[in-house]
């Protein structure tokens, strides 16, 4: 009896394929492997929000698929030299390219998408683990069943063209499919009562990143005050975009409406100041900036007409902007193209306000003589990041290019950010111009404000959704009442973002939702608190009523001291950062809940002195612990009371006079 030689094969086993053929069974292998890690991102991705299209799925499954074919290919490379050397047979080798490749997009996809999201960066190499375990087992347990069941068809190139083209099909086909929510309809024409003859329009413009020391600058906007009631202090709910746009649509702050993470979404229970007015027959309608906002994070609930279709770089839609692979390729492309386009980031305000001109319009043509009454947001995006020079050069300042300028490039950001600021006055002034033109300007209701402003270098940083600084969180509030009632009014007491929706209700004559924070802006006691800031009528001395000549002179009520004053809650809970602050009777309290690994670095509790220090300097939590002491309690009745918690009472000795 003869031995066989210790590097001979069974005679049974499955021959060895030719060394260039691991190049064809690696690559076809991370074809698949590669589509199947697109398909499950794009359907995790499709099922944890609410998209207007399934676009997603088909760009995921072919991307993602001709990507792992060209690493199967790398990998079936390093076969080549040493594959029959250790015995690889052609299934096991299709397998290491599927495997291989989805495991590897898996993590990528993990670190680049649901990782960033929840800050769990800790948790990547547990990830790394289970999917590398995954794959060996994959490449083990695939080699039989690839040539001992019916899918060694697979290792045949009909076998394998078929299997992938079938589920490019698939997904295609659900591509195609129409989703929940969609553009909707422009002019419903709902029914409406006779007494909405009397009501007026509604138009919310939101200018992302317009801080409230920008009013100045801006000559249309400062037109525009004098026809409108201006609120001094306005709060925003938070300091990055959807969760204070959720905020002002909801009246809720973010940890209670869904929508305060990168994954968050507006919950369904929430009501929403559009579903108010549409259930009460208004027309509604929105026009959504950037994907922060649009219907795949479920802003557009309650609106009849929400379109959104941006014309971003690699033929991406709104539901493919979400997949990670796409911002690893759009920054791939922007290398091989650096031309900047302002409709790859968002639509001019020029577009977006002649579709608002539209919508109107729409539904002023709608229904009887007096046409629908309608309700509408707009959201604008020049004075946000990227900003492009004017003329447009194909240049542009981004975020992307630049996610930590240094101090020496403060003076840069600025005049970039002074030139997005310039535009969309521009263009504010040409719409109200236009309104005035068709005679539809005196009637309507709007609100002009921001959903955050922006950090131009103010603290060592830039940009938004990384602190509380009131750069980022105060923010300007205009209200033009129909018929420029009060027109001019400047308010001094400090109000607050989710005050907005329950204002439009109380000037559309609807009561607010029992769930709503806010309150309305112009409620019983507006007249009395604006009395204390308006200087006594003048009366000649010696008669009655004349003041006091040896009396100071009148001095109004900052908004510190203001009985009208409002506690402001603000919440920011995105990319690992977690933190609270109220905004109270002159001074601010910021808690950092959780601090993102690679994040700002911002210290535990910090209270600041909002009239002797403006600029937010010096902390005070240890020269006048009392700071903290005094506004602990309102941050932990604002921040977890329910829903429905009472704005706290005013403090009995204000901190300042």
């Amino acid at each position: 009896m003869t031995s066989r030689p210790p590097d001979a094969r069974p005679r049974d086993a499955a021959p060895l394929p030719h060394p260039l053929a691991y190049l064809w069974y690696a690559g076809a292998g991370g074809l698949c492997g590669g589509s199947a890690a697109g398909a499950v991102e794009a359907l995790i991705v499709l099922s944890v929000t609410r998209p207007s299209e399934y676009q997603a799925l088909a760009y995921a499954y072919l991307a993602y698929g001709l990507l792992g074919a060209v690493s199967g290919v790398a990998l079936g490379a390093l076969l080549v030299p040493c594959g029959r050397l250790v015995g690889m047979v052609a299934a096991r080798a299709w397998c290491l390219g599927f495997f291989a490749v989805a495991a590897g997009l898996g993590a990528g996809i993990v670190h680049l998408s649901l990782g960033a999201r929840v800050g769990a960066e800790a948790g990547m190499s547990l990830v790394v683990g289970a999917l590398a375990l995954g794959a060996f087992v994959g490449v083990w347990l695939g080699g039989h069943l690839l040539t001992k069941t019916p899918l060694r068809i697979l290792l045949r190139g009909r076998g394998t063209a078929s299997l992938w083209g079938a589920g490019l099909g698939v997904a295609a086909l659900l591509s195609l499919s129409p989703a929940p929510g969609g553009t909707g309809t422009m002019a419903p024409r709902r029914p409406q009562p006779d007494t909405f003859v009397e009501k007026p329009d509604v138009l919310v413009l939101v200018v992302d990143g317009l801080r409230a020391d920008a009013l100045p600058s801006m000559p249309a906007l400062s037109a525009f005050a004098s026809d409108a009631v201006v609120f001094e202090q306005s709060v925003a709910a938070s300091s990055w975009t959807r969760a204070s746009i959720a905020s002002l649509l909801s009246s809720r702050a973010p940890s209670r409406h869904g929508a305060a993470r990168r994954d968050g979404v507006l919950a369904d229970e929430v009501v929403t100041l559009s579903e108010l007015l549409r259930d009460a027959g208004y027309a509604t309608g929105g026009l959504p900036g950037t994907p922060d906002v649009s219907a795949t994070w479920g802003l557009d609930q309650g609106f009849d007409w929400y379109p959104f279709d941006p014309d971003y770089p690699l033929g991406a839609s709104a539901s493919v902007h979400t997949l990670a692979l796409y911002a690893t390729a759009a920054r791939a492309y922007a290398r091989i193209d650096p031309t900047e386009h302002v409709r790859h980031h968002y639509r001019p305000a020029d577009e977006q306000l002649a579709r608002a001109r539209e919508f109107l319009d729409a539904n002023a043509a709608a229904g009887g003589a007096s046409g629908d009454r309608a309700f509408l947001f707009v959201h604008l995006l020049e004075p946000q990041a990227p900003w492009f020079p004017e003329p447009l050069d194909g240049t542009a300042y981004t975020r992307e290019a630049h996610p930590a300028p240094p101090p020496e490039e403060a003076p840069a950001l600025r005049l970039a950010y002074a030139v997005g600021v310039s535009r969309v006055d521009a263009a504010l002034g040409r719409f109200f111009a236009s309104l005035s033109a068709a005679g539809r300007y005196d009637d309507l209701l709007i609100v002009v404000t921001a959903g955050q402003g922006l950090e131009l270098g103010d603290h060592g940083g830039a940009w938004d959704g990384t602190t509380a600084f009131d750069e980022i969180v105060h923010v300007p509030l205009l209200v033009k009442l129909p018929g420029n009632a009060r027109g001019g009014t400047r308010v001094p007491w400090q109000v607050r973002q989710v005050d907005i929706a329950p204002t439009i209700a109380d000037l559309t004559g609807f009561a607010p939702d029992p769930g709503w924070e806010g309150l309305s802006l112009f409620d019983d006691a507006f007249d009395d608190n604006l009395a204390p800031s308006l200087p006594p009528d003048g009366v000649e001395e010696g008669e009655e009523g004349a003041p006091d000549p040896e009396a100071p002179p009148f001095a109004p009520p900052t908004w510190a001291n203001h009985p009208g004053s409002r506690d402001a809650l603000i919440e920011l809970d995105l990319d690992g950062t977690s933190l609270q602050a109220v905004r109270s009777r002159g001074r601010k309290l910021v808690q950092v809940l959780r601090a993102a690994p690679n994040g700002r670095r911002l210290p535990s509790l910090a209270c600041y002195d909002l009239l002797m220090d403006p600029g937010e300097l010096r902390d005070l939590t240890r020269d006048d612990p009392t700071c903290a002491a005094a506004l602990a309690e309102r941050l932990q009745l604002l921040g977890e009371g329910p829903p429905s918690a009472p704005v706290p009472e005013p403090l009995e000795e204000p901190p300042h006079e």
